[in-house]
């Protein structure tokens, strides 16, 4: 591999890639047709080259996005009338509600989707050979889909912490206060009292309300989430063809449906276990936007291999660039959850805006004007310094 150089065409040519794709082919939900088309539109491109390229479909139930935080807001404002009547059933709903958000927001287990339709989706691989025998493969992730817009967190942005904390509060007093009542009911199903609890749970009505409101049926355009990595994937892939690592087997994936729980990435690991024992892993989550870059060391439930961590940082001062280590607090993830989840070696680099939200994260305002080509570039060369590593390492 020649030693990495700046070129000003790297850039241009990933933002132009952005700008196609959203001009061709727009907003991409996951499972939908548009998704589709985005797949198929990255497998020829792919093409381009490599020689080895596929997609491989996968089926999935799945119920209407971020259906958990709808049933919640319609079963607190039911819960809070059954508590004057029925505490026991204000209780059992409210238990119901909590479970499925906290399984989905923590634990990414979907139990809703199990009532919902089948739909399709797919992965779009592409590989590229090493010149001599490999013996380590990296594997670079993208996904092609993109959000729904998130209503809530555009016009409040950091603030709708506020709001989510205040809902999540009262989702947990209203089922502890209808079960306090039932106790001392005597264990009655129907105890008819209009207490000061009552009262107290309306409250909670103007913090969990917008639950229902939180995600809109407008799909966003995906620029920085996550074509920006799409298009360093395109330009590493384009580059290195040129000429490849020595003894490091490559491949690029564009994964469908992670907007909806990271499906596309867990139904790659689940099928190609035996593949991946010899493997390095890094997704590139919106790094296009404001903000400073980092490495993932942590995401919720999983913690990313700290070699990977350690060799991200080390490449990207090797070129005089910097990657922030950061663990995500609460919710939310990248592909590379499924792999750490499956005890493979992998991280994520993303970048981080001053509120930490990512720029234009699931908002309207996720279009090619906001993407800053230098910091593809910038990423770009920090994943190629990070090849170099591991390819040296078997010199």
């Amino acid at each position: 591999m020649p030693k990495i150089k700046e070129n000003k065409s790297e850039a241009d040519f990933m933002l132009n890639f952005i700008k196609d794709i959203c001009d061709d082919i727009g907003p991409r939900p996951s499972y939908s047709e548009k998704e589709k088309q985005g797949a198929d539109y990255m497998l020829n491109k792919y093409k381009k080259y490599s020689e080895d390229v596929h997609s491989e479909d996968f089926i999935e139930r799945a119920a209407p996005t971020m259906i958990d935080f709808k049933l919640a807001a319609v079963f607190y404002f039911v819960s809070v009338i059954l508590y004057a009547f029925i505490p026991i059933l204000s209780f059992i709903l409210m238990i119901f509600a909590l479970i499925a958000i906290l399984l989905e927001q923590i634990w990414n287990i979907r139990i809703l989707n199990l009532f919902g339709p089948e739909k399709r989706s797919q992965n779009v691989i592409a590989k590229l050979k090493p010149k001599e025998k490999a013996k380590k493969i990296i594997i670079f992730g993208n996904h092609i889909d993109s959000a729904y817009e998130l209503v809530l967190i555009r016009k409040l942005q950091q603030k709708f912490i506020i709001l989510i904390g205040g809902a999540l509060l009262f989702l947990i007093l209203l089922p502890i206060f209808s079960l306090i009542k039932f106790i001392l009911s005597g264990f009655q199903f129907i105890a008819v009292t209009i207490d000061v609890v009552y009262f107290i749970s309306l409250i909670g009505i103007p913090f969990t309300l917008p639950l229902f409101f939180f995600v809109s049926n407008r799909p966003v355009h995906g620029a920085n989430d996550n074509l920006s990595a799409t298009a360093i994937c395109l330009n590493l892939l384009k580059k290195l063809s040129k000429d490849p690592p020595l003894h490091t087997e490559l491949w690029f994936i564009s994964f469908g449906a992670e907007e909806v729980g990271r499906k596309g990435s867990i139904n790659f690991v689940k099928h190609h276990k035996k593949e991946l024992e010899n493997t390095y892993t890094i997704n590139i989550e919106t790094v296009g936007g404001k903000g400073r870059l980092a490495v993932l060391e942590q995401e919720v439930t999983v913690t990313h291999s700290s070699e990977v961590v350690n060799l991200l940082m080390d490449a990207a001062s090797a070129i005089g660039k910097k990657l922030e280590p950061y663990k995500i607090p609460v919710a939310g993830g990248t592909d590379s959850w499924a792999f750490s989840k499956n005890g493979f070696k992998a991280s994520a680099i993303t970048c981080l805006s001053e509120t930490t939200i990512p720029e234009g994260w699931h908002c309207r305002e996720d279009k090619p004007d906001i993407i800053n080509k230098e910091k593809l570039k910038i990423v770009s060369d920090i994943c190629e310094s990070f090849i170099r590593i591991i390819d040296n390492q078997d010199l």
